[in-house]
């Protein structure tokens, strides 16, 4: 009796197009995808309302606009260490993973296209895009409906805008950097509510925790400083609105971009040796 061996499907270029495109339009079906991008602009809405509320009464560059413009941007930042929008992709981003796994839709997508990493980086490269796109036009609504409800004071109670535009350069990759941890999260869970409950407790009170942990025990006093890098304190650093210094926004920017990478590395290892 003889075997008769399949030959493998030799490696397609235009798998990744495939991907690609699959992974847009999977995006934008959706309802998921729609309900959360219909939230952020209502939400935007309502920070600008609230920022052009607040700004009206303000003199002429007393600088005090721009700090409140970051303090809606950053809003919920105080809570969790990252923008409220930033939670929002990443929750997106753990959807976009899940769903697949729960649905078993991810098996046609891996028989189409079998080479897996093809598929997270189109995964990881639309969700990115979106996530970025969603977070300019939440950045110009606040502006706009700040603008207009201020009449125009908050132009002129901010300062330069070369200033402002240096304090906020961080926000959209804080953002991105979010959705890419949500889908590495859910990659790496394959569970909805785990990987979701992960997302909103580990920076709630697990980082609180080891934070209070590094103050508290004197033995820890020579690296308690690590404590102000944990991955979301360090995301709090890029977004915080105490001042318009670029440097340590980039630094803590770079910080969260390391533990994203570590996770997103410890995904993919996951994907690859699994059977689905």
């Amino acid at each position: 009796m003889t075997t008769t061996t399949v030959p493998a499907r030799p490696q397609n270029k235009g798998d990744l197009n495939r991907a690609v495109m699959y992974e847009w339009i999977r995006l934008r079906t959706l309802r998921s995808s729609k309900w959360a991008a219909g939230w952020i602009v209502g939400l935007s809405l309502l920070f600008g309302l609230s920022l052009g509320m607040d700004v009206r009464g303000l003199p002429d560059g007393s600088g005090i606009g721009a700090d409140l413009a970051l303090q809606n941007l950053n809003i919920a930042a105080e809570f969790t260490g990252i923008p409220l929008l930033g939670l929002v992709a990443g929750i997106l981003g753990i959807l976009s993973m899940t769903h697949e796994h729960r649905y078993a839709t991810i098996r046609p997508v891996f028989v189409a296209v079998p080479r897996r990493t093809d598929v997270l980086l189109a995964k990881t490269s639309v969700l990115s895009c979106a996530a970025a796109v969603l977070t300019c036009i939440s950045v110009a609504v606040i502006v706009l409906t700040a603008t207009a409800v201020s009449g125009g004071r908050l132009v002129t109670a901010a300062p330069p805008f070369g200033d402002l535009f240096l304090a906020v350069l961080p926000y959209p990759g804080v953002v991105v950097l979010c959705a890419v941890a949500g889908l590495a999260l859910g990659a790496l869970t394959r569970s909805t509510a785990l990987a979701l409950a992960l997302w909103l407790v580990v920076p709630l009170i697990g980082e609180t925790a080891v934070f209070v942990a590094f103050h508290a025990v004197d033995a820890l006093d020579p690296v308690k400083g690590l404590a102000n890098w944990l991955p979301f304190r360090s995301a709090q650093k890029s977004v915080a609105s105490s001042d318009f210094d670029l440097m340590p926004r980039l630094a803590g920017l770079a910080a969260f971009a390391g533990w994203v990478g570590c996770l997103a590395s410890a995904s993919l290892r996951a994907v690859l040796r699994r059977d689905v």
